[in-house]
């Protein structure tokens, strides 16, 4: 097999593992964008409850994991290209420039759990690491994600353990229920500028150190060729996927026991939001390897082979996806009014027509409508979009 073939199903294992990824980040944002209220009443096992513990202990902090190591790897990818055909770090610089604006914009009119300003944010400190030594880049991420889950997520246990009321969180109240089913889209931006962006985008800013810890795994992942030389690290592969499935085994259990148990431990509630990170990352590790080595059969390639395409479009299909919520929240008026469970059909419902979608603009188009735009954009001038002229590289 030729290199430039080798290297096109590499970079198509990555887009089916960027599909699954948008899947699971879905299903944990709709819930949120529809007001759905949390945490339910544990006397009473209901479809919810089980709803809710399955998006706990499997998806919650895991897609969200996977998609920002991917985010990582692909800035390896498209800095290595872009050096290919001569161009320089400010070519991903005016990337992350536009990606900020789409983030802004989807922030202000639209919903203010949007992912984009903070990758644009987090993604000008990858250009200090670009041209570091692989260990170096691993030391940062590896130290970054430790601190950031010791330091905050332990401090935030020992703070709930002095005030126990801080468990319960915010939720939405009878105001925000109102504003969204009373108020023209005019007054809702003015409102939801002043209640939900301010209040939210610097708590959001927090998790940077993070973000960027998991962004340089990535950048790592790309630097020592792990999907480009797939077969060498075959091994290494199977020790991870191994290791993590099992180190996570813990950090389930205590999930699954806050879930359910009537009057939990105080010490071990109080760390919750711990054990849900740390799951989160081991988890996501392990879903990432059984992916990049299941995509190494045949049969299994040609099962996920939907989710190539759908991967490819990711940023189509993640604005869409918040569009779809917006008219189901706004436009509907249906905000707090769908059960936990529906929103998971809903996901599941949308995410087929999606991939459905993808396949098929795909057939026509080398690039999706939004990634279109971003690297016209990006490269400021007007990119070829038809299949049917000559192939142009994606970054």
């Amino acid at each position: 097999m030729n290199s430039n073939l080798l290297i096109k199903e590499r970079i198509g294992a990555i887009d089916c593992i960027r599909g699954f990824a948008l899947l699971g980040i879905f299903m944990v944002n709709l819930p949120i964008m529809l007001g759905i209220f949390t945490p339910l009443e544990k006397e009473e096992v209901t479809i919810n409850q089980w709803t809710e513990i399955f998006l706990n202990l499997f998806i919650s902090n895991k897609f969200f994991v996977l998609f920002s190591f991917l985010f990582g790897l692909s800035f390896f990818i498209f800095m290595s290209r872009a050096e290919a055909k001569g161009y320089g770090k400010k070519l991903f610089a005016r990337r992350l420039l536009f990606l900020l604006l789409f983030g802004i914009i989807h922030r202000l009119f639209f919903w203010t759990g949007d992912v984009l300003l903070l990758y644009a944010v987090t993604g000008y400190f990858l250009l200090f690491f670009y041209d570091r030594k692989p260990k170096t880049i691993l030391v940062w991420g590896v130290s970054l994600i430790l601190a950031f889950i010791i330091l905050v997520h332990g401090l935030a246990g020992f703070m709930i353990l002095n005030d126990p009321s801080l468990l319960h969180g915010s939720f939405p109240k009878e105001a925000q229920i109102e504003a969204y089913h009373t108020l023209g889209y005019v007054d809702w931006i003015i409102w939801h500028f002043n209640a939900e962006v301010i209040t939210e985008t610097p708590r959001h800013l927090l998790i940077i150190p993070l973000l960027l810890g998991i962004f340089l795994l990535g950048l790592y992942t790309g630097k020592i060729g792990v999907f480009q030389h797939m077969e060498q690290f075959i091994k290494p592969l199977k020790k991870i996927q191994a290791a993590s499935g099992l180190a996570s085994i813990p950090s389930i259990g205590l999930m699954y026991y806050c879930q359910v148990a009537e009057d939990p431990i105080a010490l071990i509630k109080a760390f919750e939001s711990l054990y849900l990170q740390a799951g989160g990352i081991l988890l996501s590790a392990f879903y990432m390897t059984t992916l990049m080595l299941l995509l190494r059969v045949s049969v299994a390639q040609k099962i996920l082979s939907p989710l190539r395409l759908y991967g490819q479009m990711a940023l189509t299909n993640y604005l869409s996806q918040t569009l779809i919520g917006f008219v189901i929240f706004f436009i509907m008026r249906l905000y707090g009014s769908i059960a936990l469970y529906e929103s998971a059909l809903i996901c599941i419902g949308v995410f087929i027509v999606q991939i459905i979608f993808s396949n098929l603009w795909l057939k026509n188009f080398r690039l999706g409508p939004f990634e279109w735009l971003w690297r016209t954009l990006t490269y400021g001038k007007r990119q070829k979009l038809s299949v049917h002229r000559r192939e142009a590289e994606t970054a």
